[in-house]
């Protein structure tokens, strides 16, 4: 059952995404292949049940920091924080700057941010990836321990993983997408069937069926030109003409074709008997 509060809650979720999404941005340049900078989200504590939204660490020797961002959408979802401080307390102490991240700085009131934190929103600049930073954190040593590490190499590694995922994923699709265009292309330049390419077919087996006739062999009788056009021409009428099949009509015309031809063949062998009576070198 769909409640009320659930449309508030994805909207919610949607907001905090594109957010995050922005601060990601902030920190690592989409258009580096290395920007110097790892950021995982969703950062379990070492020592606690908590978790930090984001977690920035730069590795470049102009920017070595660990900063920890928090996420708050709306008035609401700020002062749900504020309402326990101690929630930072988990990651704080492993961080050099510790930030809150808001889409509009008027959700957070003068007086409320706590000490030692910072506050930044999108910039209001066009064309601008950068933050606006609205108050500056306090710079720290962080605590570098080993569990504190442990659980940003294993946040790492599984971001790597999920991005490889992706990565296999995206390029199964390209790879689908391709196969499937070369199809439709290869499939373009073959002709439409028709009733008639249909036909074709059927009365081919039709007559391999009736003549127990190899269809290779058949096929090799039916190419002789003479005999073509008339396969052409029975095809070519519809199934039944008159109450007569179409192989019927063909066998018809078939047999006046040898009819015509065997008259033919009889006038010429007269020819060629009154031609052989003649004398040699034209003689008369």
């Amino acid at each position: 059952m769909t409640t009320t509060t659930e449309p508030a809650q994805k909207s919610r979720r949607d907001r905090a995404s594109a957010l995050l999404d922005q601060v990601r941005a902030h920190y690592c340049n989409p258009k580096d292949v290395f920007p110097g900078v790892i950021f995982v989200t969703e950062v379990e504590a070492p020592h606690a049940a908590r978790r930090a939204d984001a977690i920035a660490l730069g590795l470049t020797r102009s920017q070595l920091f660990v900063d920890g961002i928090e996420i708050k959408v709306d008035r609401q979802d700020w002062l749900a924080e504020l309402s326990d401080r101690t929630k930072a307390d988990a990651w704080y102490r492993h961080t050099s700057r510790w930030w809150v991240a808001v889409p509009d700085p008027r959700i957070v009131h003068p007086g409320e941010l706590p000490p030692g934190w910072g506050l930044m929103c999108p910039s209001t600049r066009r064309n601008s990836r950068r933050m606006k930073i609205v108050a500056e954190p306090e710079v720290r040593d962080p605590i570098l321990d080993y569990p504190a590490v442990a659980q940003w190499l294993k946040k790492i590694d599984s971001a790597r993983g999920q991005e490889v995922q992706r990565g296999i994923e995206e390029a199964t699709r390209r790879i689908r997408a391709e196969e499937h265009a070369r199809a439709e292309k290869n499939r373009a330049r073959q002709p439409v069937m028709s009733w008639r390419d249909q036909e074709l077919r059927d009365l081919g087996q039709r007559l391999v069926d009736r003549t127990g006739m190899e269809t290779v062999d058949l096929l090799g009788r039916l190419k002789n030109p003479d005999i073509g056009p008339l396969v052409r021409a029975a095809i070519e009428c519809s199934p039944a003409i008159g109450g007569v099949t179409a192989d019927r009509f063909l066998r018809d015309r078939l047999s006046r074709a040898l009819h015509d031809h065997q008259a033919k063949a009889a006038v010429l062998d007269d020819a060629l008997h009154v031609l052989d009576r003649l004398p040699a070198g034209g003689e008369r």
